[in-house]
């Protein structure tokens, strides 16, 4: 028999702490609602698997191999532990190394790594994980579909088609215990960046609506790259999000009306693989200065200054890019480290397959090859040239594919 286990712990960060997510950190004043570690945990015979979500920006390969290397004590192998983050943008920085790699002169909006705040979130991780695995039971599970209009769009051409599916999973124990794991694609960014109190945005409030109802509640954020709020939203004040949070409790009630399934949770599988992604050729830095000291336009300075950081950091190269995928009850996520578009992953839906952003590393944005010909800021801030995006998801489609 399957048995699953959850359990929820705050990583709010202490006061003085920069938020990251926008061009430029600033220093955070207060908590509006706590940000949370929350675990997902699997065993089937002798094979544990376990799902973590975090309500931050991103999470770095770093606390990724931290956190495998740590479970393996736990029972789990290493590919047998999923790291996503919410993608919050009022959350604290402190995760990423911005000193080498890939992100490698990134701190104007990802900050300087925080070796204290790291450790921290790292412990609460495995501490998490252990809590889930002496909570297991028997679960059935009751899974919602449905499509939720007007609350997001895409953010850069608002008239393509984008991914606004919601997935919802009720698990039940057979105590009674209710949990709820909802997959939905958009940027958490209703908050602008003149917020300066600690939030999950949006997904804060979904945690407060439904906490009377489910014990935990976990959010994977989608094929969000090209989708946001930015066309749909109201506002950005804390009405806003409890505007959107009571749309999206309407639709996830209205998909359980309906479900998809229901009966016994007794399908789960993981699986990893690496594959090769090129990164794109830095342009020459004295034309990207030049250029930039002509602009006026603020978010086309964002786009040129984030040219000029990546010139001044790296060359073209082959780097290796994780995806991983889980199945639960034949709905397959496929894991990315990047903030893929939707449209790259739109036509594998129906399908069933649901491409999944922020998990097991950060690599800014995957987009499409339209990005780079409109020379939009996702083209502009991504590491990967142009035309990566849907020669990737070409290989990773087949891949996964053929795991069924």
């Amino acid at each position: 028999m399957i048995t699953a286990g959850f359990h929820t712990d705050t990583i709010t960060p202490t006061i003085p702490v920069k938020l990251s997510g926008y061009a430029g950190t600033r220093e955070a004043t207060g908590v509006h609602d706590e940000l949370y570690v929350k675990s997902f945990v699997v065993q089937f015979e002798e094979t544990s698997y376990g799902l973590v979500i975090l309500d931050l920006l991103s999470v770095d390969d770093e606390l990724v191999e931290y956190v495998r290397n740590e479970g393996v004590a736990l029972g789990f192998e290493k590919n047998n532990i999923q790291i996503l983050a919410t993608h919050t943008h009022s959350g604290p920085v402190g995760i990423h190394d911005t000193d080498t790699g890939i992100l490698k002169g990134y701190s104007f909006f990802l900050g300087e790594h925080s070796e204290e705040y790291f450790k921290f979130v790292g412990e609460k991780i495995i501490n998490s994980l252990k809590k889930a695995l002496e909570k297991q039971s028997i679960q059935h599970v009751k899974i919602g579909k449905v499509k939720v209009p007007n609350v997001s769009s895409n953010r850069s051409r608002p008239e393509l088609d984008y991914d606004n599916t919601l997935l919802a999973f009720e698990f039940e124990s057979e105590e009674g215990e209710k949990n709820l794991i909802l997959r939905f694609a958009n940027h958490p960014t209703v908050l602008d960046a003149s917020n300066t109190l600690i939030s999950a945005d949006f997904i804060g409030d979904l945690y407060k609506r439904f906490s009377s109802r489910y014990k935990n509640i976990l959010f994977l954020n989608g094929a969000c790259g090209d989708i946001s709020t930015r066309h749909t939203r109201k506002g950005s004040g804390f009405g806003e999000l409890e505007r959107i949070g009571e749309v999206m409790e309407g639709k996830v009630l209205e998909s359980f009306r309906e479900p998809i399934y229901e009966g016994l949770f007794d399908d789960i599988q993981m699986e990893g693989q690496l594959f090769e992604i090129s990164t794109k050729e830095p342009q020459k830095l004295e034309s990207l200065k030049h250029r930039y000291s002509e602009l006026t336009d603020e978010q086309e300075k964002i786009s040129v200054y984030s040219e000029i950081v990546y010139a001044e950091n790296q060359v073209q190269r082959i780097i290796d890019f994780s995806v991983n995928v889980v199945r639960i009850q034949g709905m397959v996520f496929v894991l990315m480290p990047v903030e893929i578009f939707s449209t790259l992953t739109l036509d594998f839906i129906e399908a069933g397959y649901y491409y999944t952003s922020f998990a097991n590393g950060y690599y800014t944005y995957l987009p499409d090859s339209e990005s780079y010909d409109r020379d939009e800021y996702e083209a502009c801030i991504s590491p990967f040239a142009r035309g990566e995006g849907e020669r990737v998801v070409r290989e990773v489609q087949e891949w996964v594919q053929g795991l069924r």
